[in-house]
């Protein structure tokens, strides 16, 4: 998707502006309820305080034990640096199946009983697996009885400057183990309608769901630029809380819900409040230069130069229509002014990270092959979108562990003699293997996918000494164009086996 910015599809309004549905208090109680999938959708993210305060609320109320009192099981320390710079292959047992025993999430539930059973979780995951991620997403595989949002971001760490956070860090205060976990993503339901994966237009609104809560861990968490003009939402119909972007801002989209909006006098934006949830038409990912700077994967110089827009909508009042107002551009240099330089800087900060994934399950139903068949898929998605968007930058990790599993692809061990390669990794118009024969040999090149399948056939038959070159152009053995994602090309020549992991990118 770099370099072209999809259609706003229907399915952008999957993460539409407000928070919760109900009152301020009602959310910081944690009794807050929301409507199931009722348009338009919404992000369920709240403010770090928030979240704790619904944690207390239900330990007031009896509902769960103090957090901060449990006993946290023994979790193997992980790693010094977290994250692995590695987009993996994925199988079902990257997955972690966890039982939710009492049916909580079909109670009408609190928003602290719900923090409490994910905490249970994810510390079970890193009592079986160790401290290794710097986030924790989680699926169902059934309805529950409300939810909080289409989907939700939980706070546990921040240790950035700059981005209009206070350090912080709440692990203990949740009871959660480890020393790494930096946030929760919730999803809900893998089978509702509009989780999909994929690259494909039905996929849109998966993939922007994601990036939008995992971009909660840095933006766009901004306050009023000195001049006062607004960065955050401020409530009232067609703005977002203080949790999102305003959309009187202009950064030529993003998943997080920066608009993009074309011309002046009239400016319009490029889709109708909720619909402004989009690939962003500079970077051609998910995110604009402005919250990659927050991220930390460019300097302000970079952000400065990236934006082919940066600019403010003076006077609009939320109301959804044309704008004949005066704008006003800003830059780096305002939000920094504002914010303070961001700490640590891009060539300071980690730019790769892990994810664990949970899938809740209700007693005796734990997850099937096609559910976790199509959370494996979206995962591996969504490592390609991170790439992408971070300019290939970042990478994220969503693996449980490190091992090999059972259900990837095994072949014989690669000879360090035998020479063999595959550029560009990852590719997008075709990749091209490499090889070398010393002496004529019967040469066999497949291209097998995540599950072990052959997807196309290169070469099969006698070969002649010397260089060889050969393009794989992602299709497979029909002639069908294959997703986005993982493959492995497998070379042999009798005697000797290689095998070259690559990454599809449509």
């Amino acid at each position: 998707m770099q370099g072209a910015a999809p259609r706003a599809g229907a399915w952008a309004t999957l993460i539409a502006a407000s928070a919760l549905l109900g009152s301020a208090d009602e959310a910081a109680s944690g009794t807050a309820r929301d409507t199931l999938f009722a348009p338009p959708f919404e992000c369920g993210s709240q403010l770090p305080e928030q979240w704790l305060e619904s944690v207390r609320a239900a330990v007031a109320r009896g509902e769960i034990v103090d957090p901060a009192t449990q006993v946290i099981p023994p979790i193997r320390p992980g790693p010094p640096r977290r994250g692995t710079g590695a987009m993996r292959s994925l199988s079902p047992e990257h997955v972690f199946a966890f039982e939710d025993t009492n049916q909580i999430l079909l109670s009408d539930f609190s928003n602290g009983q719900l923090i409490a059973l994910m905490v249970s979780a994810a510390n079970e995951l890193m009592a079986t697996h160790g401290d290794l991620y710097d986030f924790i997403g989680y699926w169902l595989n059934f309805t529950p009885h409300h939810t909080v949002g289409w989907a939700f971001y939980l706070t546990l760490e921040n240790d950035v400057t700059g981005i209009g956070r206070e350090l912080l860090n709440n692990r203990a205060a949740y009871g959660v183990g480890g020393e790494n976990l930096e946030g929760f993503i919730m999803v809900w339901n893998i089978n509702r309608a509009g989780i999909e994966p994929g690259d494909g237009p039905e996929a849109e609104g998966t993939r922007t769901t994601l990036g939008h809560e995992f971009e909660h861990r840095f933006a766009m968490y901004l306050p009023d630029l000195l001049d006062g003009r607004r960065m955050q939402g401020y409530g009232g119909f067609g703005c977002y809380d203080a949790g999102h972007p305003n959309p009187a801002v202009d950064s030529q989209g993003s998943a997080l819900g920066i608009g993009e909006w074309v011309g002046s006098s009239p400016a319009v934006l490029q889709a109708s409040y909720p619909d402004f949830y989009l690939f962003n038409s500079d970077t051609g990912g998910l995110y604009s230069y402005t919250e990659l700077y927050l991220m930390g994967y460019v300097s302000p110089t970079e952000m400065d130069a990236g934006n082919s827009e940066l600019r403010y909508m003076d006077e609009w009042d939320c109301v959804v229509s044309d704008y004949y107002g005066p704008i006003s551009s800003f830059s780096s240099a305002d939000v920094i002014d504002a914010a303070g330089p961001r700490v640590p800087d891009s060539e300071e900060e980690d730019k790769h990270y892990r994810t664990g994934w949970i899938m809740l399950h209700r007693p005796g139903d734990p997850p099937d092959s096609t559910e976790l068949a199509k959370a494996v898929a979206i995962h591996e998605q969504q490592q390609i979108d991170w790439y992408l968007s971070t300019l290939g930058r970042g990478t994220m990790d969503n693996s449980l562990f490190d091992e090999p599993t059972s259900a990837a692809p095994t072949f014989d061990s690669p000879s360090e003699s035998l020479l063999f390669s595959a550029w560009p990794n990852p590719g997008r118009e075709g990749t091209q293997a490499r090889f070398t024969l010393v002496e004529p040999a019967r040469v066999e090149l497949q291209v097998y996918d995540v599950r072990g399948r052959v997807v196309r056939t290169l070469v099969d038959g006698i070969r002649g000494a010397g260089d060889h070159v050969v393009t794989w152009h992602g299709l497979d053995d029909s002639g069908a164009r294959v997703s986005s994602g993982t493959y492995f090309l497998k070379f042999s020549n009798g005697s000797e086996v290689r095998t070259e992991r690559v990454t599809r990118i449509r």
